[in-house]
């Protein structure tokens, strides 16, 4: 970089410096670089929003980082030893990962052209798996599998059962697993091809599902291994509304559900009342385009959901405040680099009310990025790299299994591997370039103390 750049990109930041003081409250005069410590000074107490940003409190990542300060974020992401979780051919593909237990996870994927499962008991970030079963003997069945804990020792496992969408439960004592007989889900063909379920309460769960072109619902109850499944609901009514689809529950009673409409990115709320099910109002969520091609969505809190998806080529994500059925969607923010090719692969997990960690694909690896909510405003930390072996990005699933800690299944080579990821909150330290700059330093943060940072917009 020329020195005329690197001035121009030093005087771009300090101007973006000085309306997050003004826009905070606090007074500047024209002193230049020399005067900002002493501007940020008058910012008054309280923090809050600010117009291009947020105050927020951060720790420092070790050494102490003073007052009126230029700092960067640090993510310190590390995994343990990544594991063969899976022998058979293709094992990695529809690979899904639900939470049984505080220290077990069971996963489905394909073996050969079989649907099998697989219980792994965690241990820190080690991994030790049970024997790998097969689930349904039909042909092709590993298709589009996904899983949804109902019980500590009960999993509702779905799959494409010959371009429908079938269910069944598996019951789970140990590592041993037992599957239950199967039934179909839904009369829609080609609904097992893009659909997302969340559990209500214990034995009810919700799915969105693709219902021809548009979206549709429906409420399964299950009591022991018997699943019924009920009235199919058309929750839209315009085509292409099917894909990208991705639900979570807000209570027992509402469900947030983003989903494809157009060449973008929609959601709803619906409203569940006993297994009947009343669609909100269709919003769009971003005008990023092919935003819609997958989505994960983590609820937040009752009236907060959090969702990730792509667009414009990079993975990005937005923060919707719900009120009744109504959604507010906030500034969809970009977080993480260019994809290479169709970006199919990403899977959120929320951490906390206030944090949540995205695994994704990054050229031919798999990364992860932790976020911080802040109102409806997304930071984030810098991506890494979670992966030494190429092509480690296909079919993605993460599950939290400890308040810092997710288990990732994923491709190595041809088969299934998994590793616990260590996610740590994003911390501060001193900027070492102008390229790295997120914000200033309100007051002193340390190792054990947060202090209040005003965050720029990126």
């Amino acid at each position: 970089m020329s020195i005329a750049s690197e001035i121009e990109d030093l005087n771009t930041n300090l101007q973006a410096a000085k309306l997050a003081v003004t826009t905070a409250g606090g007074t500047v005069g024209d002193t230049g670089l020399a005067g900002l410590a002493t501007e940020i000074g008058t910012i008054p107490s309280g923090g809050g929003d600010i117009i291009n940003g947020v105050i927020a409190d951060f720790k420092a990542t070790s050494s102490t980082v003073d007052a009126n300060t230029f700092v960067k974020f640090v993510n310190e992401l590390s995994t343990g030893t990544d594991t063969q979780i899976s022998t058979g051919a293709n094992g990695y593909e529809y690979a899904s990962a639900t939470l049984i237990d505080e220290n077990k996870v069971f996963v489905t994927h394909r073996s050969a052209d079989q649907l099998y499962g697989v219980v792994c008991t965690i241990s820190g970030t080690s991994i030790t798996t049970g024997t790998d079963t097969q689930l349904v003997a039909s042909t092709n069945s590993y298709k589009y599998s996904s899983t949804i804990a109902i019980d500590t020792n009960k999993v509702l496992v779905m799959y494409d059962g010959a371009n429908y969408l079938n269910g069944f439960v598996c019951t789970i004592e140990g590592t041993t697993i037992t599957p239950g007989s199967a039934i179909g889900l839904s009369t829609a063909q080609y609904s097992s091809e893009s659909y997302s379920a969340t559990l209500l309460e214990t034995n009810k769960v919700f799915i969105a599902y693709r219902k021809t072109d548009a979206l549709g619902g429906l409420v399964c109850v299950v009591e022991g291994t018997s699943i019924r499944s009920t009235r199919e609901y058309q929750l839209t009514s315009t085509t292409l509304t099917m894909q990208g689809v991705s639900a979570t529950a807000l209570s027992s009673d509402k469900v947030f559900v983003a989903h494809r409409s157009g060449n973008y990115l929609n959601g709803m709320v619906c409203s569940i009342s006993g297994v009947e099910i009343t669609p909100g109002t269709d919003v769009a969520l971003t005008d990023k385009s092919n935003s819609y091609s997958t989505s994960s969505s983590v609820t937040l809190g009752q009236n907060k959901v959090f969702v990730a998806h792509p667009g414009d080529g990079y993975l990005c994500g937005v923060v919707c405040e719900i009120s009744g059925t109504t959604i507010t969607p906030g500034v969809d923010a970009v977080l993480a680099g260019t994809y290479v090719s169709t970006p199919y692969y990403l899977s959120a997990v929320r951490m906390d009310s206030d944090k949540v960690f995205i695994a994704h694909r990054q050229s031919s690896y798999y990364y992860g990025v932790t976020c911080v909510v802040s109102g409806t405003t997304v930071l984030f930390g810098p991506d890494v790299k979670l992966a030494t072996a190429s092509n480690t990005y296909y079919n993605i699933s993460s599950v939290l299994v400890d308040t810092d800690k997710v288990f990732t299944a994923h491709r190595s080579s041809t088969y299934l591997y998994a590793s616990i990821c260590s996610v740590p909150d994003i911390t501060v330290s001193v900027a070492d370039s102008q390229a790295n700059v997120v914000g200033f330093t309100k007051d002193q943060c340390t190792s054990s103390t947060a202090g209040r940072v005003c965050v720029l917009s990126p």
